[in-house]
């Protein structure tokens, strides 16, 4: 996994009222693939394109002709211009973050989140979707169009700092990942 810097997640003054009117597109959703494991993933990504269109720029559910190359610079510059980013884990395990949910908080997207049932220890839990936080798939799929729908809601997102206290805390390291193994 490539991983964000963790000083790329730190927020600067006035950085949400600039990155508002950047936010041209609605959602988009990487997957290389879908299996039964991983089958959340292709059924939120169903359920919230009832709402509207999600752009699918990986392997699996792509709608766009076109595959984002796994790079972390090309995938950045394609995530910016999206308000909100599916970032579904393969698993949920306490303790398992990847780098789906920093992707998408570098290109500064609300992220929506389904993984780690423990991900609030390492990022501000105002600054994101949790899945967590729903009864259901359903639910989160209203809980983002009602976002989408509100300005200053999403507004209070993008102002929140992802760490605590916008500092970056130990859950951010890349050999974490590699301990929790």
């Amino acid at each position: 996994a490539n991983w964000v810097p963790a000083e790329d997640l730190v927020r600067s003054p006035g950085e949400a009222q600039a990155s508002l009117p950047r936010k041209t597109k609605f959602c988009c959703f990487f997957s290389s693939y879908l299996n039964r494991t991983t089958e959340h993933r292709g059924r939120f990504f169903h359920l919230l394109s009832r709402y509207k269109r999600v752009d699918a720029g990986g392997k699996a559910l792509n709608n766009l002709g076109l595959v984002v190359p796994f790079d972390p610079q090309a995938k950045l510059e394609f995530l910016k211009p999206y308000k909100f980013y599916i970032a579904f884990e393969n698993e949920s395990v306490p303790g398992y973050t990847t780098e789906k949910i920093a992707e998408a908080m570098a290109a500064r997207c609300v992220p929506i989140y389904w993984g780690n049932p423990r991900v609030v220890e390492e990022f501000n839990p105002k600054s994101f979707i949790n899945a967590n936080d729903f009864p259901s798939l359903e639910a989160l799929a209203a809980q983002v169009a009602e976002v989408d729908r509100n300005d200053a809601l999403y507004a209070q997102y993008l102002r929140e700092p992802y760490f605590k206290d916008n500092r970056p805390n130990e859950h951010f390291n890349p050999n974490r990942i590699r301990d929790f193994f």
